[in-house]
């Protein structure tokens, strides 16, 4: 018990969503969430710690997080039996939830790490870390609409240039180069 009360102290500090898992009776079952994590779940920590992970009062796993969920689920497996950290982040998940009758979405990665017992190297404890990629998601989607805007822009000049048979040139200064139209 003082390894949770121990990571008690550390999670509440933690900027990012994170809870402490254990395996009770081959369930897995929350012990600790922190603030940013009851705070993604628009949660108290009173309705989940002690529940099963994704079955706690507020969490219900839908038709479109039923993947998430197992794909997790696989994940912490894979991670007590080989004890290594394992991160799930080359393909962001997109979770959805309704707050106050609006469905709002998501997008999170996440980090889960095997802590073994001081008695024995079996995995007691996992600390599941969640990341909201969601603004990352949106930027990187911003970003390439706008590289096929440019793209789009650049055909544009050319062909106008090609009917009106003109041409441009441009100096840089830097490499001492001039740069001329096709």
């Amino acid at each position: 018990m003082s390894d949770i009360a121990s990571f008690r102290k550390v999670l509440a500090f933690a900027p990012q969503p994170s809870i402490l898992l254990q395996v009770v009776n081959h369930k897995i079952v929350i012990e600790v969430a922190n603030k940013a994590y009851l705070q993604l779940l628009d949660a108290n920590e009173a309705s989940i710690v002690q529940n099963e992970l994704f079955f706690t009062p507020n969490f219900r796993v839908s038709d479109i997080n039923r993947n998430v969920v197992l794909q997790l689920k696989e994940s912490i497996q894979q991670c007590i039996q080989s004890n290594i950290s394992i991160t799930l982040s080359e393909q962001p998940f997109t979770v959805y939830r309704v707050l106050q009758n609006k469905i709002e979405h998501f997008t999170i990665s996440f980090t889960i790490t095997p802590i073994a017992g001081a008695s024995s190297s079996n995995v007691t404890l996992i600390l599941l870390s969640l990341t909201n990629d969601t603004e990352k998601t949106a930027a990187k989607k911003y970003c390439e609409q706008l590289h096929k805007q440019v793209q789009d822009y650049k055909a544009d000049i050319a062909e106008i240039e090609s009917i009106l048979r003109i041409g441009r040139w441009e100096i840089d200064v830097i490499n001492n180069k001039i740069h001329w139209s096709d």
